[in-house]
């Protein structure tokens, strides 16, 4: 889903460095699949200047002005999930809310609500 996601970006990132992230989210419970791409995103967010793996710098392909864009983008989606994730947390239950953010986060091929 995030790669999904990340092509439909202005600016993408690479498929290792959408990993690598992955990677240091760390221990999450990924059946509740919208906390996770919330969590994958606020990790994001601070891995698009410097992230370091594998004794190399992960982001070295991204110039500065990209790498702002790139937060930009990763900010604006994950205040995104977090409201489509919350609309459904604990009592809540507005599944319509919920499926219609996710839809325009992820594109024209997530599902419908109804």
């Amino acid at each position: 889903m995030i790669k999904d996601w990340n092509r439909r970006q202005e600016v993408s990132l690479q498929s290792y460095h959408l990993e690598v992230i992955a990677l240091k989210v760390g221990n999450i419970d990924w059946n509740d699949t919208g906390y996770a791409i919330y969590k994958w995103l606020e990790k994001a967010e601070s891995s698009m200047k410097f992230l370091w793996h594998q004794d190399s710098d992960v982001t070295a392909y991204l110039p500065y002005d990209r790498a702002a864009r790139a937060i930009e983008q990763v900010r604006k989606t994950k205040g995104q999930a977090l409201d489509a994730w919350y609309s459904t947390y604990g009592d809540r239950n507005d599944h319509r809310k919920a499926i219609t953010i996710w839809k325009s986060i992820f594109g024209a091929k997530f599902p419908s609500y109804g």
